[in-house]
């Protein structure tokens, strides 16, 4: 992720950003980017699950800040408990990632669809598993956050991006943005 949103990405029509740090023992985060404004081919999210290729989400503030990046360096390898691939094809047009035990920027699991203008698609879910302190907690900075730009981007250099077009927080600890 980079300090400041990037401004060459694909836009997402859609978007929902759900925190939900109620309790100090869980921890769940949710990005949800679908239907691009333009074609988003297979070939730009890279290839995960055969070389090194990577993706993040990037999440930032309303003035443009990174508040916080969720890294997935994980193309190519096996992913705990079991050692299975962390990143799998998923169908002809995308990847899923799975890590049951959100060993990676605590991300449990991540899926990316490539198509035409508006299939396009692309979801992260993070999730606090074990040590609460482990899990990259934002609802702070998000709190008074109300058009937060969520991005997920690719080694490729492509990326796609939304801005929240209305953020509030639904109840303590918890933010809501769609």
């Amino acid at each position: 992720c980079l300090a400041a949103p990037r401004t060459n990405c694909a836009i997402a029509q859609k978007v929902k950003l759900v925190v939900n740090e109620a309790s100090p023992e869980k921890g769940l985060t949710k990005a949800i980017l679908k239907k691009q404004d333009v074609a988003f081919p297979l070939e730009n999210f890279g290839d995960p699950v055969n070389s090194t290729d990577n993706v993040s989400l990037c999440i930032y503030n309303d003035a443009g800040g990174l508040l916080q990046p969720y890294p997935l360096d994980r193309g190519g390898q096996l992913c705990p408990p079991k050692d299975k691939e962390c990143w799998v094809a998923a169908g002809k047009t995308g990847y899923k990632y799975k890590d049951s035990t959100a060993s990676e920027s605590g991300v449990l699991k991540a899926t990316v669809k490539g198509g035409d203008p508006g299939r396009a698609s692309g979801v992260f879910v993070m999730k606090q598993i074990g040590d609460p302190y482990s899990y990259p907690r934002i609802f702070e900075a998000l709190e008074f956050q109300t058009s937060p730009t969520v991005q997920m981007v690719f080694d490729t250099g492509e990326c796609i991006s939304a801005t929240v077009p209305f953020g509030f927080v639904k109840k303590p600890g918890v933010y809501l943005g769609k």
